[in-house]
């Protein structure tokens, strides 16, 4: 496959769906697994550089960030994750965003979210969107996009004083070197990997405590943030993992900054997306940018393809 003319089809097509053949995207996961396999774990990049939250399966919104903050084969770019789920179209989406890693894999940098695990994207829409799309190969396809998502990296550290990731801090983030030594594949997530992809600032906590909102991993307060980012050397938490109104928000006197890319969430919510921008001097500004219309899908109804039961 040329992935250079594949990226370029993609960039100039404009918001539509694609029509993969299931051979096209075994070669893309083949691919992209060896090179999330080639870097660490925690990353280590710098600016300039454009941050992007989450897009769930906004695939026109993914464009639109392209088209406006620059196109991926000149402007350095890093995601935070939870590229799948909710939206129309995760599968052009992560198919996307997988080739441009392909052909770009030191200016494109994909984190993994926590709708990239079995237990959350069975649920929300990836698994049925390949199951509707895919009827006769759905389970082949999602087995081999769970093994690429196991093996993509957890957290990037940005011009050595910024920590990137998709969730949050946790008690048991002593070091940056508790990432590091993170093994992969990892496949379901537990211990600091749920935490890292789970968690969430919360303005009324203290210190730690469990999630109850999301079942797993933790809330953590400012005097949290301020700790962790003496003991960790860091000057500054950036995630994504949540909706925000104005597309970022700050927390713990600007030690946290949080990013969310999907303008009109779910189709139900009135939010703008946002894009953070780090230059050479690393200097901080957003983008913000309001949802463009979504992509008309041509999906015929199958008979039990909604189903929620898993083969």
């Amino acid at each position: 496959m040329d992935i250079m003319a594949f990226v370029r089809a993609h960039l100039v097509g404009g918001p539509r769906e694609w029509d993969y053949s299931p051979d096209q995207l075994l070669q893309i996961h083949s691919a992209v697994k060896e090179v999330f396999k080639s870097q660490p774990i925690l990353l280590h990049v710098y600016a300039p550089i454009k941050i992007c939250g989450d897009l769930h399966g906004q695939y026109n919104d993914l464009l639109q960030i392209f088209q406006t903050c620059g196109w991926p084969y000149n402007t350095r770019y890093m995601f935070l994750g939870d590229y799948i789920d909710r939206g129309t179209c995760s599968l052009e989406v992560i198919t996307l965003l997988f080739a441009c890693k392909i052909a770009f894999p030191n200016d494109v940098y994909l984190l993994r979210g926590n709708h990239e695990i079995p237990q959350t994207n069975k649920c929300y829409g990836f698994w049925t969107e390949l199951r509707i799309r895919y009827p006769s190969k759905y389970n082949v396809l999602y087995n081999s996009f769970s093994s690429v998502f196991a093996e993509m990296p957890l957290a990037a550290v940005v011009n050595d004083s910024m920590l990137a990731l998709h969730g949050g801090i946790a008690p048991s983030l002593k070091s940056l070197n508790n990432i590091a030594a993170l093994k992969r594949p990892i496949d379901d997530p537990s211990g600091l990997a749920e935490d890292i992809l789970w968690s969430d600032p919360c303005e009324k906590t203290k210190g730690y405590v469990k999630n109850n909102e999301r079942g797993c991993a933790y809330m953590f307060g400012e005097d949290a943030v301020l700790a962790a980012c003496d003991r960790l050397g860091i000057k500054t938490i950036i995630r994504a993992h949540q909706m925000i109104e104005k597309g970022y928000k700050f927390f713990a006197k600007d030690k946290v900054i949080t990013i969310f890319s999907a303008p009109g969430y779910d189709a139900v919510y009135d939010n703008v997306g946002a894009v953070l921008k780090v230059d050479d001097n690393f200097r901080m500004s957003f983008f913000t940018f309001a949802a463009s219309p979504p992509i008309t899908k041509k999906i015929p109804r199958m008979e039990g393809v909604l189903s929620t039961n898993v083969d």
